[in-house]
Formats: C-alpha cells, structure tokens, sequence
C-alpha cells in the first residue's frame, strides 16, 4: 500500500491559442446594458405551461439510444418544512417508493426492474432544502414502456399511498439512512452551519430530518405535507432521450392536465440567507479530525443564479480569477518547502444569495504561524502587486480550452446532463442556452476581460463587515489552537513585511528539444469483427488500436508490461511502490514540475506512469490534436526521469505526517485491518505504519523506477477512441517503436500469498458515531467451468437484491447494501463481500438474517422473477457500457493480462443470458459456505 500522498503525475494542461486573440486590439465588445440582455433559450427544447400552472421540457436526445430520463420536480424541500416537520419532505420522498394508487406496494419498482431499471442506482429520487426531486430513466425500444414511465411520474406528482402501516415500515429506513450519514463531517456541520449561514433557517433544515420527528411522525402528518406541497404549480416534467419529442409533448398534456391545483394554494416562502455585519471566530474540535484547518471566510451578496450576459461575463471573471490563484497556491507546493499539507484561496457562491472569499490552509498540528503566514503573505502578493498579463494568459488559456472541447463534444452530450440543466432552469427561473451560444459568447468576451477587471476580486478579501474564522484541529490541540487576537497578530505582521517581487515570464522551453531515433512497425493485423488493428513494433512492444465514434474528441491509453513492484524483496518494497509518487513531483528530464507546467499550457492530456504488484506501465488521454505532446512526455517519463532530491525531504515528511495521522478515521481503522486479517498480516498487505517511510530511499526508487521501465519488448499499449491510424502510424514509429527493447523476456511473481480459513467474527472499535458498520466477507479458490463469469455475476447481482429485500425491505435496518464480487485469475480465488450500516445493537441480528439469506440461495437457488430482472437490468447496461470509451479499455487491457480472447467483451450479454436456474444454483451451493464467513465489525469505541 502507497503511503505517499497521491498525487495526479499527468498534468491537464489546456490550449493557449488564445494568446493570439488576447493581443488584439481591434475588436471590442460593448459592454453597455448587458445586465438587460437576458440569455436566450435553446431552441432545441420543446417547453411549456398548462393551464393547471406545470410546466414541461422535452429534448430529443440518441446519447444514450434506446433510452430516455423522467424527472418529476417539486419546487419544495426541507427548508419549507415547519419546526414540527422536520424531516417530512424527505419521509413523502420515501414513500414514494412504497406504493402508489396505480401502482401500490412493490408495483412500481418490480414493474421497473423486470424492463431492466435498477432501484437505487437507476430509479432515484433526491430531497434538498428548496427542491425534492424523482428520476426514472427508461428504455424507449418499447413505447408501452414511456407511458408506463410518464403515469408513474403522475403518480408520484398526486397520488402517493401514504399509510399508516407503510409510514410505519418505512420510519426503520429512513432512521437507517440517517444513521448511514453520521460521522465527522455531520459533526462539523452541525458546529459550524448556523454561524456559516448568518443564522438562516437553512441551518436548521437538513433534509435529512431530526429523530423526535421521524420517530413521531404519523400518516396524517406526512399527508398533510404531501396535499399542500405537491401540486402542478410547483412541479415540473422534464424528458430528455431517444424518443420523438413532439409526441412526448402530447403524451404530458394528455396526461398531466387533469392534475388538481389548489385555488389559493400557499407559496412556499423564498428564504435567503440574512446580510449581516458581524465578526465569529469559532473552533471546531473532534478527535477523528487529522489536521488542523484555519478558515477565514469574507461573506458578501451575490447573484446565485445566471440570468443575463453581465452574470455570464462576470462569472467568466470569477473563474480566471480562481484559476489565477489556485496556479499560484500550485508553484507554492511544488517548492523544496512545504508551509502547508494544502491550501485554497477563492471566492464562491456559498448558498442562497451568500457569497464567500474564502482563504483554507491546513497544516501541520504545531505549524499555525507557519502555514497561515505563507498563505496570508501569497494574498498580500496578489493585492499589492497584482497578477500579471502571463498568468491572465495562462488562465485565459485553460478557460477557452475547456469550453471549445465541450463546443466539439455537443453532439455527445448525455441525457442526464441535459435534465441537469432543466432542472436548474425550473428550479432558479433561469434561461438554458444553446452549446452555440455559449461558444460564441465566450470566445468573444474572452479577449475583452482585462487584468484589471479580473485583479478587482481582490477587495472581497478585505471586506471585515461579514468574516467567520474557523479553526479545526483534534481535540487534543484544543489549548495549542491560535485564537483571534493572535491571527490577527501574525496577519499584521506579514503586513508589514519587504515583500519579493517575483514576476511570472513566458516559458519558451519544449518538452523534447531533440526527437527519438524512431523505430518501425514490422506486422499489422486485423480483427474486422471487433473493428480492432494490432500493430507489432520493431522494440517488441504491441500496439492495439480500437476506434471508436463514441466521443468526438477522446483518446484513452493504458500500457503494461509484466513485473511490478512483486520482483523486488520486502526491504525494497516501499520504495518500489512510491517509486512514481517521488519522481513525478520532480519533473521530467530537464524540466522541473514547474517549467513543466507551463511548458505543458495549451494541451489537454494527463500522463500518469505506474508501478504495481504486477505490472508497470501508463495510463493517460489526450485529444487528438495533443496526442504527439502526450506521447513526447509517455517517452520522457519512460526514458528520462527525474529526481529533484531538494523535495525528498519534504515529500517523506508529508508522508510519515499522513501515515502517524492515518488512525484518527475509524474507516481507514477499519480497512486497514480487513486488508491485513484477509492476508495473514503479511508484510506487503499490514496497515500502514509510519515507520515505513523511513524504508523509502530515493535513490533506491529511482534506481527500481529505471529498471522497469528499461525494456519495452514486452509492452503492450492500448488505444481506444478518436483515433485515425493513418495519423497515429507516424506518431507510433516516432515515439513508441524508438523505447528500448532488450528482450529480457521477464514475466512478473505472483506472490504465495495465505489466507485465513474458516468462519469468524473481529469486532474494531474505533470512533464516537452511534453506528456499526459491517463486512461480511465469503472467499475461497474456484475452477473454470462453463459459463462460470455468467454464474458468479448472477450471484453477486440476486445476493444484492436479496439483501436488498431483506436488511432494507424486511428488516427495515439497513438503507443501502452493497455487495462486491472480484475473481483472481493468477490464483483462482474469488471474494464475495456483503456491506452496510446499522445500529450497533443490530449488528447480530442482521448478520444472522444475511447469512439466512444466503443460506437460502443454496437451498432454493433463485426464482424466474429474480434471474428475469438480473438479466434485464444486465443487458440494458451492457448496451450503455459498450458505447464508453472507457470500458472498452478497461475491458482490453483485461483479457490480454491474462490470456482471454477479446471476442468475450461482446460476448458477456449472451454469457449472462445463458444462466439458468439450475446452473445458478449449483454455483451458489459451491460458492456460498456460510459456515466460513468472516465477519467484521466496526463499532464506537467503549463508553460512547
């Protein structure tokens, strides 16, 4: 396990195109009235009102095809909720899911299953403060389908069944689920929101409830909420997909017009948050908090919605303005001395109305004056010298960048993005422009917004009239922790410093100075079927090529070669394995992390080299116009690597800090001791100890680092994409078929490693929260055998449903299960793992109904209703998953690391579709030995 901090060694840099633009003097843009021109809608999107006040929009949308997302949206959350409320929106939300009028009980989520929506992770709902939200995504092949969706909207907008026995069964869940959310960032909210917020009654709104209530809360209470909340002057329908969108229009007319609106219905009241001018300082003390966090927040009034081209223009400012500071918050930490663990100085809309220049610092437990003076000194750097027109370029850059790349991708845009937008639309009133508006807005303002302009923000953080001061720190630190006076004193003090100017210049510098000798592809075949091209190099190394039209503008690599950090003895093991986490912090060749940054401006791609148990290799993405740049910077990182000794010290300092402060999370407590337990305490799988820092050697890391990377006649590299092969041959030649290939033919070691046997239970205690959370664990070896994949995934899929059914279902304990599966191909072991939260004085109880559960599996085998929705819900994800660069990918790399046909990433449909009940139940009677059970449990410490 790595114990370095991790950090991205690929840098996303963005197109600095625009520094030929910003030098144009001639074109001007009137800036005259633009707070009166309001931003026009797209046309695209079919919206309307009916008379009952419900407003609709409809887009038609083939990303995905074959399908289509519903949303219903109620303009009412928890901050609408009375002082005997609390908690109710959310509770309606709940049974929303327990049954309707035309669809009671189960109906609506069997229904939905069996057509392959999964409950949780398809059909969702969500409740806010000003907003409760339900999605139903659905297949469009069957067109019986989208009425039945669109009357389960209608449904859910006016005739939820609210019971007293359902509001009873439900009341365990929704309890559960608000036991799931406790922990240390709960605590530290509930410290710190009433004064973040000014006091507004968004503070004492969490839409998740307070127990008095939801214990409480009878039929009647959540009915009465639900009659006066929910009606069609509030709601609005949003359908984005693969549908004809006319027709769509029709079908919500016809349906929705006869909703009931109340004559003289009450408005829900719009609650902002007070302007106030006050100063709070406020510590923040909990024992599972790591570091210490000093906050200095400057609130102000600001526009919490973009409505006209002067919000959008000023919004463009705001990002070059954090984007400016965060690139200097980013040299700071590429110095030989780290002042701070992190750091952020930015200004944002808070909430409602509530904005907040903000500066974070998180230190060190001892270092306060340290930190906060570094990052007070760097602020005091930007208000007196300002910015200067080099970063403004390089901000400029990244900013246009990034929106021409989603200019070129709008075709590619996803329906859930889409509703995104509507729902924001209804919800603030706001417009929804086209991808064409937006570009050309951009890009003609882009020029126009000067250094000035953007160096104005500044003053928000010397606005005192409204500032909080938090610090947070663990208990412990409570008599060390700086108090106001004392911030004030060391601010003063920086105040009066001689400040150093230093003036960020142009980097001219290339990434290769002299290109590699290049090499030559020797075979290529093809594979017509699977539209994949395999291209032998004359070093060794293989090249598989996988086009796809998937993305417009996306190229996705993954290479490996066997080895790994498994050829080295344990004393070498740490450095082996934070080998990449040290060098990547040093640059490339002779360029430092710094100038290569700015080298690196005006590309978008990410690099990151690897080294793991068993392979090295590189992951990385470009678009197609950077893909040379990132193949100059794969060979760099291959060939010359860079150690920059001046921050070894500081990197190993940041990582025995990390490590020494590990324990204070009961989860990393809790995983920590899995991992080890799994693996018989084994050296390389044992939690991490701070001591094993002091086994990393620089020297030693670069040395392993250079040794795997030194042959590539065994590497394999993947692409997958935007690619067009008569371009990339050149660049292949050039960059991959001149890496070193020495025929070492060197395989990797697969580690002997043992595991426990048999059953048992290992209770950890570790934290304050009143909840429990448990992992259940059945593993063992496995032999191939027909349609083994197919069988072992069904398993894993009906487990979840089943625990589904009976630990949230049954037992009304658990909100959300999670069951993983994983199969080791190199040892043939496969691992079941069972998850949730409870409370501890369930954990027995429902321990024992999941190994009923299970139990039962072995005895009955599953139902035609229960394989009928696994295969459903299987084949209409695969479609989706089979249009994604990514898993293409991830898919290939797969196969190829253990020898499997490429033909079975389009085969894995039909292997699920192949699973019968009688095969289904032999592989559970193999797999699921209850009796060898390991149990693990984390619960709060004793005398909490």
């Amino acid at each position: 396990m790595s114990i370095l901090i991790k950090r991205r060694a690929g840098i996303l840099v963005l197109l600095l195109l625009i520094l030929g633009v910003v030098s144009c003097k001639d074109d001007k843009v009137s800036l005259t009235g633009l707070e009166k021109k309001i931003l026009p809608n797209d046309s695209a999107v079919i919206t309307g009102e009916l008379p009952n006040g419900l407003k609709y929009y409809i887009r038609r949308n083939k990303n995905p095809e074959n399908r289509a997302v519903f949303y219903l949206v109620n303009k009412i959350g928890s901050v609408h909720e009375t002082n005997e409320q609390r908690g109710l929106a959310h509770f309606v939300e709940h049974m929303a899911f327990r049954g309707t009028k035309n669809f009671p009980g189960n109906n609506v989520i069997d229904f939905l299953e069996k057509a392959g929506v999964k409950f949780g992770a398809d059909l969702n709902a969500y409740t806010s403060y000003n907003e409760t939200v339900y999605q139903l995504p659905i297949p469009t092949q069957d067109s019986s389908l989208l009425g039945t969706g669109l009357a389960i909207l209608k449904d859910w907008a006016q005739n939820i069944e609210i019971t007293e026995a359902g509001v009873n069964t439900e009341r365990g869940i929704v309890l559960a689920e608000k036991r799931q959310r406790q922990g240390l960032e709960q605590r530290i909210r509930e410290q710190s929101l009433f004064n973040l917020l000014n006091g507004a009654k968004y503070a004492e709104r969490a839409p998740i409830g307070i127990d008095s209530v939801l214990k409480n809360a009878k039929a009647a209470d959540l009915q009465k909420f639900y009659q006066n909340w929910y009606r069609p002057d509030l709601q609005s329908i949003i359908a984005v997909g693969d549908f004809d969108a006319a027709e769509m229009e029709k079908k919500i007319i016809a349906l929705f017009s006869d909703l009931k609106k109340e004559a003289n219905g009450a408005q829900p009241e719009e609650v902002k948050i007070p302007q106030i001018e006050r100063e709070h300082y406020q510590t923040v003390l909990d024992e599972e908090i790591a570091n210490a966090t000093i906050q200095v927040l400057h609130k102000y009034p600001t526009r919490d919605k973009i409505e006209s081209e002067l919000d959008l223009r000023n919004s463009m400012i705001a990002s070059l303005f954090n984007t400016m500071l965060a690139n200097r918050i980013n040299d700071m930490r590429r110095g030989a001395e780290m002042p701070f663990l992190s750091a952020a100085i930015k200004i944002e809309s808070l909430f409602a109305g509530l904005g907040s220049a903000s500066v974070n610092v998180t230190v060190n437990l001892g270092e306060y004056e340290k930190g906060f003076k570094t990052i007070m000194r760097e602020l005091r750097k930007i208000k007196e010298q300002g910015f200067n027109q080099h970063e403004l370029d390089r901000a400029k850059a990244s900013f246009i960048e990034k929106k021409d790349y989603q200019f070129g991708e709008r075709n590619k845009v996803t329906s859930q993005n889409y509703v995104t937008v509507y729902v924001n639309a209804f919800l603030k009133n706001v417009p929804y422009p086209a991808a064409e508006f937006y570009n050309e807005f951009y890009n003609l303002h882009i020029r126009n917004i000067g250094l000035e302009e953007v160096q104005s923000l500044i003053e928000k953080f010397y606005n005192n009239k409204n500032r909080d001061v938090y610090v947070m720190a663990p208990s412990t630190e409570r008599d060390q922790l700086p108090g106001i006076e004392e911030l004030e004193k060391w601010t003063e003090e920086v105040g009066k410093e001689e400040l150093v100017v230093q003036e960020e210049k142009k980097v001219n510098k290339k990434l290769m100075n002299e290109l590699p000798k290049g090499g030559s592809i020797v075979s290529e075949t093809t594979n017509q079927e699977m539209g994949i091209t395999t291209w032998q190099l004359s070093n060794g190394a293989k090249v598989i090529l996988k086009p796809t039209t998937f993305r417009n503008d996306q190229i996705l690599i993954s290479a490996f070669s066997p080895g790994g950090s498994s050829l080295y003895p344990d004393k070498d093991y740490q450095s082996a394995i934070d080998a990449v986490g040290i060098l990547s912090r040093g640059g490339v060749g002779e360029l430092d992390a710094k100038t290569l940054s700015r080298v690196l401006t005006g590309r978008t791609m990410t690099v990151n080299p690897f080294i793991s148990e068993n392979y090295e290799g590189v992951n990385a993405s470009s678009s197609k116009k950077d893909l040379e740049s990132a193949f100059q910077l794969m060979h760099l990182y291959f060939t010359q690597p860079r150690l920059d000794k001046e921050l070894v010290a500081g990197i190993l300092k940041e990582a025995k800090d990390r490590a020494q402060k590990r324990y204070s999370k009961p989860a990393n407590v809790f995983a920590d001791t899995i991992n080890a337990v799994m693996f018989n305490h084994h050296f390389r799988k044992r939690a991490v100890q701070a001591e094993r820092v002091d086994m990393i050697n620089a020297d030693t890391a670069l040395k392993i680092y250079k040794e795997r990377f030194a042959d590539f006649s065994d590497f394999t590299f993947v692409l997958v994409g935007s690619l067009d092969l008569n371009t990339l041959k050149p660049m292949v030649q050039q960059y991959l078929a001149s890496l070193p290939g020495l025929n070492r033919n060197e395989g990797t070691k697969y580690i002997q490693y043992t595991y426990p046997e048999g059953g048992f239970t290992k209770l950890i205690q570790k934290g304050k929260t009143d909840k429990s959370t448990v992992t259940m664990i059945l593993d063992g070896t496995y032999q191939e055998e027909p349609n083994l994949a197919g069988n072992m995934t069904a398993l894993r899929d009906i487990v979840q449903l089943k625990m589904t059914e009976r630990l949230r279902g049954t037992e009304h304990e658990v909100y959300s299960p999670g069951i993983s599966m994983s199969m080791l191909e190199n040892s043939k072991r496969y691992e079941l793992r069972i998850g949730f939260t409870c409370s501890p004085g369930m954990v027995e109880k429902l321990t024992m109904a999941a190994k009923d559960e299970l139990n039962k599996l072995v005895t009955n085998g599953a139902s035609a209703g229960e394989l009928t929705k696994f295969k459903a819900e299987f084949a209409k994800s695969m479609e989706v998953q089979l249009k994604r660069n990514e898993y293409w990918l991830s898919q290939i790399c797969a196969k190829l690391q253990v020898g499997k046909d490429l033909q079975e990433i389009t085969e894995v449909a039909s292997k699920m579709e192949a699973v019968t009940a009688q095969s289904f139940k032999e592989t559970a009677k193999k797999y699921l030995h209850t009796n060898s059970l390991k149990i693990f449990v984390l619960s709060p410490e004793s005398g909490q």
